[in-house]
């Protein structure tokens, strides 16, 4: 996992470093926070959570079940 730390933190040290536009009491997230959110997207590549889920072995995802009305 000493790699994948490295990576993190590069990271965050670089987003660390981004303009902050925000105003008043809006800065409960630091914009790292907001840098490595949008970064894990990419390095998951997978298009959401779930389908990210169903790629995992051993996890079995919920099916969907149609709407009867």
């Amino acid at each position: 996992m000493e790699v994948l730390d490295r990576l993190i933190g590069a990271v965050r040290r670089c987003c660390e470093g981004f303009p902050d536009p925000r105003r008043g009491d809006n800065g409960s997230y630091a914009m790292a926070d907001f840098g490595l959110a949008a970064f894990s997207v990419f390095f998951a590549q997978s298009p959401s959570f779930l389908a990210h889920q169903r790629l995992r072995p051993g996890t079995a995802a919920p099916t969907p079940t149609p709407c009867s009305g």
